[in-house]
């Protein structure tokens, strides 16, 4: 291995650390909003929290692997997955709403979550394709052919 890539080894791996404790925060926050008592959030939060705490402890755990094992064979599939349970979340945040902005808010963020589904969506077809791009090249490589 390079100097270069023990580097970027050391910069992917303080990523991970770093996703693994924002991500830990978030699980912590979603779980507890509900007694923040926020005004805009709704009693319908109960009814997301599963949604949200399964695509974060997906996401904690993708990070987790990634921080002991880092290949893109291994990497972009299970980017794909965590995609999958990230629109999960999106979706049930906008079927449920548990939100009260008011009247013409609402449907600006009810517009914003339909973009964000949208978003996540789109990422997880790419994410998907260069997942099955990038096993096809680790095949072709255990194989002995040269892509």
């Amino acid at each position: 291995m390079t100097g270069a890539s023990d580097g970027l080894r050391m910069v992917r791996s303080n990523g991970y650390v770093g996703s693994i404790v924002v991500t830990a925060v978030l699980l912590y926050g979603v779980g507890h909003l509900v007694e923040w008592q926020i005004g805009w959030i709704t009693p319908a939060w109960s009814d997301v929290v599963w949604a949200l705490n399964l695509s974060l402890e997906v996401s904690l755990a993708a990070n987790a692997l990634f921080f002991l094992y880092d290949h893109d064979w291994f990497r972009y599939p299970v980017l794909a997955v965590c995609s999958l349970f990230a629109l999960q979340a999106v979706y049930v945040l906008y079927a449920v709403f548990p939100f009260d902005f008011g009247f013409a808010w609402n449907d600006i963020a009810r517009l914003a979550l339909l973009a964000l589904i949208l978003a996540i969506g789109i990422g997880a077809l790419v994410t998907a394709v260069l997942a099955v791009l990038h096993l096809a090249r680790a095949a072709a490589h255990e194989l002995g052919l040269n892509l």
